[in-house]
């Protein structure tokens, strides 16, 4: 036990320390003393520190007069922790709980401030021919090369101490670091620390018949790296990780934490990639092709179209990528022809809609048998390719791989894919049945430009009384039937019926139904564009709008009629059809005439309406004119034409989506007879997803319409000119 003298026999060495340069913290004014009739020692103490930091105190025993300090005195109580600097502090040492049993003289206590509390630190190095080098966890060494690894340590332990101080505790070499020893481990030993003692170096325990781990002087270890021998050290490494661990303990018995000693390297540098970029194969001049390059499906010579990285290429592509790959000159090599290659691809689709989508391949299979052979300096040589898909940003990486696995940093490419649609006319006829007055060669209009055949036409058409004159010269609208123009009482809502509707929810009127004929001329680039003349187009954003319905309140023409939503595709029918010999779109647009205007003019269909159904209010009967005149003023059809289309949308067949093969590579070199690349059910092998391409649809002029300007007139029982005016109270002018 703790003899009653201890307070007069123990020496106290007062010490400090602090990291930064600033001046450390000074204790002073210490007085020692065995609390009488206890194992409990008391210190009493000042500390002072310019910085006034948060100090803590450390407190250190020898029982053999300071030749080593094996004890740390962690049984304390009182101002172990401080805020900062102060005067008057003590510290009780409960010295029974550390030392039990111990009885003697010749002890010693040190007692430290510090205002640094970081753990020691390793750094760590190889030694290269003549040369020290640096070395980081996961650095690299090569394949079947030697490595000896050594490391220094460091405490701020030591700051503030004077070097005769440091070297009185530190008994390792060498004496000045404040480093007691080390440890280290393997962790690949499939040692379990919580159920033995996993690290070195160990010496025998007599006591226990076993060995104990201890912190050594050691500061290295080698791998020889040759298959020498059958341990870590001797035998030769696989390639890969080599996880260790590493730990050391300062002067005041501090350790690294758990989290600071793993250290590990990694045996075989990663095989090099170059990927050809606008260039031919250098390493071997007898392939003269020009990498990347394309191919369009649709060509039929199949040319080789190259481009270079950032390009912007047509849909409908096959894309063919090349890279060279070779072992490191680093690593011991066992096989020298085993190199193979391996690649994939990610997209992004930036959706008409808004917003992007990303997908990605797997990557292929490793070929290690590749195309090209060792070339020039040892250079191999493999291809990948891959379909495209419309609005989307591509990249391709491709990446060697050497005889053990190991896969090379990836050399990548990143390209664009698709190209614009154009609106090649918006033609409007004053029947549904009369024949288009241009072909499928007719130029693409630049909303920019002027001298466009189609869009320099007078687009006018009249709708006549029954009792006027027809005037030469003029195009007329002919009756195509009967139809109801009905207003809801509470909303004034107007829309088409075929049916007369409800009278007590409804103002409707009697109609004369005419159609405009609209056709819809557009073609893809000629790049991409289909053969068949039903895929000419596959959608259509457009809208038939009047002055004097700015909403669209009246849908009247065939399809969506609606800018922001397209029309996909249509069944036959009266107002929307595709003709199959042209693949040109055509929409009949509805106009509907109140009969009785017609029958007797503009202005004494007004006083019908005031006295039979507005009972005289003048307000109300203006409102319902006008909405019986929404048609008759200046109109414009707006269109967008969109180079994709859907599944689920008649008329079937034509192609809608996009397929990503598990393997890359598409797994047949053609998809057989009336099948093409964008199938809705292709019922291919190794499929491993597909994408609708709906909102992968290219726009024409950037998804800004081109407008066709139009007017419907009619023309009074006397000759005159009636019209609907957005903007006067009296609607006719």
């Amino acid at each position: 036990m703790l003899n009653s003298k201890l307070t007069v026999l123990c020496i106290l060495l007062i010490l400090s320390t602090s990291l930064v340069q600033a001046a450390p913290p000074v204790v002073s004014n210490v007085e020692v003393h065995q609390i009488p009739g206890t194992f409990h020692v008391e210190v009493n103490f000042d500390v002072s520190d310019t910085d006034n930091d948060m100090l803590q105190m450390i407190l250190m025993f020898s029982s053999d007069g300071g030749q080593t300090w094996p004890t740390r005195c962690d049984s304390l109580g009182g101002d172990v922790w401080l805020d900062g600097p102060g005067s008057g502090k003590s510290i009780t040492w409960y010295a029974a709980e550390e030392v039990p049993d111990f009885q003697g003289s010749n002890c010693r206590l040190r007692l430290f401030a510090t205002d640094d509390f970081l753990p020691p630190a390793l750094e760590y190095f190889r030694v290269v021919g003549t040369d020290t080098l640096a070395m980081a966890s996961m650095d690299t060494i090569g394949y079947g090369e030697p490595l000896h690894l050594f490391w220094k340590g460091a405490t701020a332990i030591t700051d503030g101490l004077d070097g005769v101080t440091v070297a009185q505790m530190d008994g390792t070499y060498p004496f000045d670091d404040g480093i007691l020893g080390y440890k280290w481990r393997y962790l690949g030993d499939h040692c379990v620390p919580d159920l033995q003692d996993c690290w070195h170096p160990r010496y025998y325990e007599e006591a226990t018949g076993d060995s104990v781990s201890y912190f050594g002087a050691g500061q290295s270890l080698f791998f020889t790296n040759d298959n020498s021998g059958t341990d870590v050290f001797s035998r030769r490494l696989d390639s890969g990780e080599v996880p260790m661990a590493f730990n050391a303990q300062d002067i005041v018995l501090n350790e690294m934490p758990q989290y600071g000693q793993e250290f590990s390297f990694v045996v075989n540098y990663r095989p090099q990639t170059i990927m050809l970029d606008g260039e031919t194969d250098w390493a071997h001049p007898e392939d003269s092709q020009v990498y990347p390059y394309y191919i369009r499906l649709n060509d039929p010579a199949q040319t080789k179209v190259p481009f270079v990285d950032g390009d912007r290429i047509p849909d409908r592509t096959y894309v063919v990528f090349k890279a060279l790959f070779k072992d490191d000159a680093r690593d011991l090599i066992l096989d020298p022809d085993a190199m193979g290659m391996t690649g994939n691809f990610f997209g992004t689709r930036d959706n008409w809609t808004g917003g992007q989508y990303s997908f990605q391949s797997q990557a292929s299979p490793i070929n290690m048998d590749p195309t090209w052979g060792m070339g020039a300096d040892g250079w191999f040589a493999d291809t990948l390719g891959f379909m495209t898909a419309p609005r989307c940003e591509f990249h391709c990486a491709l990446r060697g791989v050497d005889e053990h696995g190991a896969r090379g940093v990836p050399a990548g490419l990143s390209f664009s894919v698709g190209l614009e649609p154009c609106v090649q006319c918006i033609e409007i006829l004053p029947s549904t049945s009369e024949a288009s007055n241009f072909n499928a060669d007719l130029d693409c209009y630049d909303p920019g430009s002027v001298g466009h055949a189609c869009f320099d036409g007078d687009y006018t058409f009249y709708i006549k009384s029954n009792t006027g004159e027809t005037i030469p010269g003029r195009s007329y609208l002919d009756v195509q039937g009967l139809a109801y123009l009905v207003i809801d009482k509470v909303t004034h809502f107007a829309q088409f019926m075929d049916e007369e509707p409800n009278p007590e929810l409804y103002y409707s009127f009697p109609c004369n139904k005419y159609s405009l004929g609209v056709l819809l001329h557009g073609r893809d680039d000629a790049q991409e564009a289909w053969a068949n003349p039903l895929w000419r187009t596959l959608a259509w954003q457009y809208q038939v709008d009047y002055s004097c319905d700015p909403l669209n309140s009246i849908a009247d023409g065939g399809g969506v009629d609606n800018l922001l939503y397209p029309t996909w595709g249509v069944e036959d029918g009266e107002f929307l059809e595709v003709d199959p010999v042209t693949g040109v779109w055509k929409l009949g647009v509805e106009v509907l005439v109140p009969q009785m205007m017609v029958n007797v003019g503009a202005e004494t269909f007004r006083q019908i309406i005031l006295f039979t159904m507005a009972g005289g209010d003048v307000e109300l009967a203006d409102e319902l004119f006008n909405i019986c005149l929404r048609q008759l003023s200046e109109g414009t059809v707006s269109a967008v034409a969109m180079d994709q289309t859907r599944c689920d949308v008649p008329p079937y067949g034509r192609p809608a989506r996009y397929h990503v093969f598990q393997t890359v590579r598409p797994p047949l070199a053609d998809p057989g007879p009336g099948a093409t690349w964008r199938d809705c059910d292709p019922f291919w092998p190794n499929v491993q997803y597909s994408l609708d391409l709906d909102r992968a649809t290219m726009q024409s002029n950037g998804g800004e319409p081109v407008v066709q300007p139009f007017q419907l007139i009619f023309q009074d029982t006397d000759g005159t000119d009636v019209t609907c005016d957005p903007w006067a109270g009296n609607v006719l002018k």
